[in-house]
């Protein structure tokens, strides 16, 4: 059976796509039905209080709770909320049509919803086995079912009848006058019926007590065992996931050390590359100093060379050419430097225009000088080309 609810859950689980933490829906769910055996699931649609609906996974089926010294079975269905673990499961007990809802039970209304502190003060790190767990332990100490005396009819349902279909009728689940329908689901499968009779409802007991509907008896050794193991997995569970995030961070570590690894090693490799550059401009300038310094050693005491003789003509019209040229700016210069006298009035006007005159006429016959020169060098140059 928990095989055959194992796959069924997974088939659901493939088609539902709504879920916040699907993996840890199936998770709790999958632990549910191994320590619960009779609880099947199935899928079907929530109507919300606000009139919208969702398709859910549904758990319906029984679950053993100890009374007397006895065990008995429940009848019960859980709707998984899609925000799950954030929002806690919706709980209903459905009683068969042999069977009565206990009145004034301080955690079932009459329309079946479980009412429990856990679930309304439901925390993400709550789970739904340990709810489970906690509506045993309650209904142990006060059963929310009694059977049905034979001469009461069953009462009629205070929802709306659901819509004919050929296949098997499906439950209902309320939430302060919201109902849930299961669509296109396989039959749900019957209730365990006891081993032995139902306790018989005595007329003459006080109106609170009530004889609860009574299945199979169970070894409660059993029961404590499944707790513990529960329990014992669930400590477990964080111990792997606190393992598994310091795992997960010294990876990163590493990754990040790694990468600094990288990057010291390029830096390293520049560095050295830098050092061998700048070892080849040292050699360089220094091989240039010392061609200076044995340049400046053999040259340090010879005489120094003037200007004038550092310039030789080619020939002797170049070298008329030349002295032309120097005597033409020769003349600029003086013609320059006697206007600003004149401007400052350190000559007399005649005596400039007399100097004047001379320098003209001795420029124009440098500058004559020059175009002779150049013209004659023309031609000698044309001749020794031809």
């Amino acid at each position: 059976m928990y095989n055959n609810s194992i796959a069924t859950l997974e088939r659901i689980m493939g088609t539902l796509r709504s879920y916040t933490d699907a993996t840890r829906v199936r998770y709790d769910v999958e632990t549910l039905l191994r320590q619960i055996p009779s609880i099947s699931p199935q899928n079907g649609v929530y109507t919300h209080n606000n009139g919208s609906t969702s398709t859910m996974l549904s758990l319906t089926g029984t679950i053993p709770i100890y009374y007397g010294g006895n065990q008995y079975n429940i009848p019960v269905e859980i709707w998984m909320p899609e925000a799950y673990p954030f929002a806690a499961p919706t709980c209903f007990v459905r009683p068969t049509t042999d069977m009565m809802i206990r009145p004034g039970h301080p955690h079932v209304d009459q329309n079946g919803l479980i009412v429990v502190p856990y679930s309304t003060n439901w925390d993400s790190d709550h789970s739904l086995v340990e709810l489970v767990g906690y509506h045993c332990s309650i209904f142990g100490a006060q059963p929310p079912v009694f059977r049905r005396p034979a001469n009461q009819p069953a009462p009629t349902p205070s929802y709306p009848p659901p819509p004919q279909q050929t296949q098997p009728q499906p439950s209902y689940g309320y939430q302060q006058g919201g109902y849930a329908s299961p669509s296109q689901q396989p039959p749900q499968p019957s209730y365990q019926q006891p081993s032995q009779p139902y306790p018989s409802y005595a007329q003459p007991r006080a109106a609170n007590q009530y004889s609860p509907y009574q299945p199979a008896v169970i070894d409660p050794v059993v029961k404590l065992k499944a707790e513990a193991t529960e329990k014992i997995q669930h400590e477990l569970q964080k111990i792997y996931k606190r393992i598994r995030d310091e795992i997960d961070d010294q990876f990163d570590t590493q990754r990040e050390l790694s990468h600094g690894q990288q990057r010291l090693a390029h830096g390293q490799q520049s560095l050295e590359k830098l050092q061998a550059d700048l070892t080849t401009a040292v050699a360089q300038v220094e091989a240039a100093d010392a061609q200076v310094t044995d340049w400046l050693a053999a040259n340090e005491n010879q005489d120094e060379v003037g200007v004038d003789d550092v310039l030789v003509a080619a020939d002797p019209l170049s070298q008329q050419q030349l002295d032309a040229y120097a005597e033409r700016n020769a003349i600029e210069d003086a013609l320059y430097f006697m206007d600003r006298a004149l401007a400052n009035g350190e000559i007399e006007l005649p005596t400039f225009l007399k100097e004047v005159r001379k320098l003209a006429r001795k420029q124009f016959m440098s500058v004559a000088l020059m175009q002779k020169v150049h013209d004659v060098q023309h031609t000698t140059t044309a001749s020794r080309r031809g």
